[in-house]
């Protein structure tokens, strides 16, 4: 359990269900290689539903609904997911990891309720173990002894406190905190930020965090368990000592941190999974990926002339470009600009997301020539924010169009684990899959390409390999009659891909069933590839995203000849 500072603008991690929580789920299934669902997610709403229900099913006899119904259904939610396999032999876990996250606007009553919880399993012996997890911003102590004390308030002190920090900490700065939490020096572990979050487990191992855990829950070490640590050691230290570096220019517009004193700081929580699926490409392809960060707003126009310069810069330095994903307008046209770049000098591109709408604009408005080519959610904002004063978008505008799963008026957006059929076999994303039909991948997005233009942009060299259709609940052998039919055009290999592509379409407008270009690449290009999914949650340290693998690739590819 820890309770963190939860920023606006870290990253959010997409569940298979569609379910999204904090990014540090992410980090847990990358380590603990399993796949989490909505249930290992508790939130405070999630347990007042819980208690309604039970409420309406009679279990509490009419009585009013108080804060012990709420612990006690809490404790029963957790013993509840603890008992779930955690693989496909139906292994039951041996430790329960509960993260107790604190977003700094919950009530105190509300997190006591959470404590009071957690006493349950606090006062079992050797059971429970309290590590308070917290961020020293500046070198200054000031904020995790504020936390401690808040803690220490309620009757929670913590049996260790791990100290995240951009640079290492003093011993008196160890020691001011171990003797606020009555804890010895050694229980205060500083965990300074790397570039490569698999060092983290070699820093804990370092720390001697796995002894004191051990010793506290009276655990026994597996047979294999130095085995496995060297191991991964090897293989980190391997990646350490890689003869090539290449960098990948990370364009985004949520990395510069909001409490940080020095405005320049980088966030890198904000694409922590992003991040991560570089570093697992290169592990991969025995390559150090270094991830140099292009904040997108400088790229516009309006931008001032000498942040541009050496936003340019920074991507001329670059062996290749990620376009992140994001919502709203500021740093769009930005990171439309690092697109046309990266399309004109061939230099390897992924866009992600949003940033895959990024890239189909530019080319829109620049290869196609579509004059205002534009995204209708984009628009909307602008001109709410010109008290409606904009003209509206013509019909050949509206290049990125609202597409809601069920329908625009009563669909919602499309969540979570959804299929992609390959439509084009000749293609660098069928390969990298590993020449699979179809793939499964995480969404979170309600706009996408308008299949009205579609023809056009393929006609010019944007080539859609990859489409998708409505399906129930990511399952692709529940959904509506039109979606199968669309699904049985697209992996009929008897229809050449111009054609195909010109019947998924038509058939899309005439019976107004959406067709959802899930993946494009560019025509002679040696890698412009853009995705509507996120690849990013499911990479792996030792299974890498296979369009982060192919990115990077092209841009080792692209580093070896420029030597």
């Amino acid at each position: 359990m820890f309770p963190t500072l939860f920023f606006r603008d870290r990253e959010l991690f997409v569940f298979d269900d569609g379910e999204v929580a904090a990014h540090n789920f992410g980090n847990y299934q990358r380590f603990l290689n399993q796949t989490f669902t909505t249930k290992n997610n508790l939130t405070n709403g999630k347990i007042h539903r819980f208690l309604s229900d039970n409420e309406r099913n009679g279990r509490y006899d009419g009585n009013k609904i108080g804060g012990i119904n709420f612990v006690s259904a809490t404790i029963e939610w957790i013993e509840n997911v603890c008992k779930q396999p955690i693989d496909e032999n139906n292994t039951l876990p041996n430790i329960c990891i509960i993260e107790l996250t604190y977003s700094g606007i919950i009530g105190e009553h509300d997190l006591t309720l959470f404590n009071l919880a957690l006493n349950h399993f606090k006062d079992k012996k050797n059971q429970f173990m309290h590590i308070h997890i917290s961020r020293i911003v500046g070198g200054h102590s000031d904020g995790i002894l504020k936390s401690i004390q808040n803690l220490i308030n309620i009757r929670w002190a913590p049996d260790m406190i791990v100290c995240r920090s951009n640079h290492s900490i003093s011993d008196k700065v160890k020691e001011e905190i171990a003797r606020h939490a009555s804890l010895q020096t050694n229980q205060v572990i500083n965990l300074v930020e790397v570039e490569n979050i698999n060092y983290v487990p070699l820093l804990f191992q370092h720390t001697n965090v796995y002894s004191m855990i051990a010793e506290k829950l009276k655990l026994e070490y597996r047979p294999n368990k130095n085995n496995i640590m060297q191991e991964w050691s090897e293989a980190v230290k391997l990646a350490d000592n890689y003869k090539n570096t290449i960098k990948i220019a990370l364009v985004g517009k949520y990395f510069k941190n909001p409490v940080a004193i020095n405005g320049n700081q980088i966030f890198r929580d904000s694409y922590a999974s992003v991040i991560n699926a570089l570093n697992d490409a290169g592990l991969s392809t025995k390559c150090k990926v270094e991830t140099i960060f292009v904040w997108a707003e400088d790229l516009e126009a309006v931008s001032h002339l000498e942040k541009q310069l050496a936003a340019k810069k920074l991507l001329e330095e670059a062996n290749g470009i990620v376009i992140t994903a994001g919502f709203n307008v500021p740093g769009f046209e930005g990171m439309m600009e690092a697109c046309k770049y990266a399309r004109e000098k061939k230099k390897p591109l992924l866009s992600i997301c949003y940033g895959m709408q990024c890239a189909v604009i530019e080319f829109a408005q620049n290869v196609c020539n579509i004059k205002g080519a534009w995204s209708t959610k984009l628009w909307q904002e602008q001109n709410d924010k010109c008290n409606n004063e904009l003209p509206p978008l013509k019909p050949e505008q509206k290049v990125i169009i609202r597409m809601f799963e069920g329908g625009n008026k009563f669909g919602r957006l499309r969540l979570g684990r959804r299929t992609t059929y390959f439509i084009k076999k000749d293609s660098a994303s069928y390969h990298l899959y590993g020449k699979k039909s179809s793939i499964q991948e995480r969404h979170r997005h309600g706009y996408e390409v308008n299949p009205e233009f579609v023809p056009k942009l393929v006609e010019a060299g944007l080539l859609f390999t990859g489409m998708g259709v409505d399906e129930r609940s990511g399952n692709s052998d529940n959904m509506p009659e039109s979606s199968q039919i669309l699904s049985i055009i697209a992996q009929d290999d008897k229809i050449n891909y111009d054609q195909k592509i010109q019947t998924l379409c038509n058939y899309s407008i005439t019976n107004n069933t959406p067709v959802r270009m899930e993946i494009m690449e560019l025509k002679d290009h040696p890698y412009y590839v853009g995705v509507q999914f996120h690849p990013e949650f499911q990479s792996r340290p030792f299974e890498a995203s296979p369009p982060f693998m192919g990115l990077v690739l092209a841009a080792l590819q692209h580093f070896t000849s420029s030597l």
